[in-house]
């Protein structure tokens, strides 16, 4: 099974967000708790899907599986309801 969030957020730099989306302290959990650098990574990784829904996508769901099918997605989503 292909990841394709993975892969359209592998393509967004984290160096390419604005400095506000940079500028939280992803070293630290809390005054006594520092993260790994996997869990680091992870936050980076929600970071980058969230800017790119809210930001860049405008928040609209259909921009964004428009972008997933842009990335090869090609499932289909009608269910038959009854």
């Amino acid at each position: 099974m292909k990841l394709y969030l993975q892969s359209i957020i592998d393509d967004i730099s984290f160096d390419s967000l604005p400095p506000k989306w940079q500028s939280f302290d992803l070293a630290r959990f809390s005054q006594d708790k520092t993260l790994f650098d996997f869990q680091k990574q992870g936050l980076k990784n929600a970071l980058k899907g969230l800017w790119l829904f809210y930001k860049e996508k405008q928040g609209k769901k259909e921009s964004l599986f428009d972008h997933y099918q842009a990335n090869g997605y090609e499932e289909n989503f009608d269910y038959d309801l009854n």
